[in-house]
């Protein structure tokens, strides 16, 4: 059997020392604890195990990597994929991960362009898993307690998504953004208590019990 040597961009983060002072200074200290919440609750082997994603094997980054820098840059407040390449340009957030590397915008892309609907299923399976672990370690801690989850405010409510082109179930409707335009009108629900989103028709059963 030949030895693995598929590339890596990330090593094991090493224990990072926090201080006041003039060096090492980061304007992205408030992600930092959620790099270590998905640390802790196994993130990447989660995605590892449940997403079936193959790339060649010269490849640097997997799709585990993508989301999770994705997903940090957009809890920095990112919201495209060069600003997420913008919040990891930050070294001391690198360090606190384990990151060698990042990849650029165009290589981040590129790999979720690979993905297929197969893959979107598996990173709802993922999140189910995550999710399910964050309820665990509530009861353990007894933060929540069982019979929490049989009584809970669920907050319901719409939103419009402007489409171009000729989307499919795309309608004109009511759009205050752009009058007239082809758009979505999704039904969106809240749960304030175990913040999680639900889709009203899928989970009517759930969101009424």
């Amino acid at each position: 059997m030949s030895k693995n040597t598929k590339k890596s961009a990330r090593k094991p983060a090493p224990k990072i020392r926090y201080q006041s002072s003039g060096k090492g200074l980061t304007s992205q200290a408030g992600v930092i604890p959620a790099v270590h919440f998905l640390n802790q609750l196994g993130f990447n082997d989660v995605c590892d195990k449940h997403i079936h994603f193959q790339r060649g094997d010269n490849a640097t980054y997997s799709l585990t990597d993508s989301v999770f820098m994705t997903l940090l840059g957009m809890i920095a407040g990112a919201n495209s994929l060069l600003k997420v390449v913008a919040v990891w340009s930050d070294q001391v957030l690198r360090d606190v991960s384990g990151w060698l590397s990042v990849p650029d915008d165009s290589t981040l892309g590129r790999i979720f362009r690979q993905g297929k609907q197969k893959h979107v299923a598996q990173l709802e399976e993922v999140n189910h898993r995550l999710r399910h672990r964050v309820w665990e370690r509530c009861l353990k801690s007894g933060a929540m307690q069982p019979g929490d989850f049989y009584r809970s405010w669920v907050d319901v409510d719409s939103t419009v998504k402007t489409v171009f082109g000729r989307q499919e179930r795309a309608a004109k409707g009511y759009n205050a953004a752009k009058k007239g335009a082809l758009s979505y009108h999704p039904l969106v629900a809240f749960s304030s208590h175990t913040k999680r989103f639900y889709k009203p028709g899928a989970n009517r059963k759930r969101l009424h019990q």
